[in-house]
């Protein structure tokens, strides 16, 4: 069961409201409102709830995973839909 991520197909959708994850139990969603900091991880960016780094941030965080050739780019469009929220 601990394998089970690394074979499903993972959704994400940046949306004005905030960003969701589709997983194995359904969606996980964050507004803007609820993001304090993004951060670059391996797998794509982080989604988290405090503004620096914490230890709960594996738990309390969002990770939106992303392709690798990809990446930079999606990733800064997701900065630039939480930049957007924020003014």
């Amino acid at each position: 069961s601990p394998l089970v991520p690394a074979f499903m197909p993972i959704a994400c959708r940046i949306e004005p409201g905030g960003a969701a994850r589709r997983g194995v139990l359904g969606w996980a969603r964050r507004s803007w409102a609820d993001v304090r900091r993004i951060e670059d991880v391996p797998v794509g960016v982080l989604l988290s709830p405090y503004a620096r780094r914490h230890w709960l941030d594996a738990s309390r965080g969002l990770t939106l995973p992303m392709p690798r050739p990809r990446r930079a780019e999606l990733a800064a469009l997701v900065r630039e839909c939480w930049s957007a929220h924020e003014r």
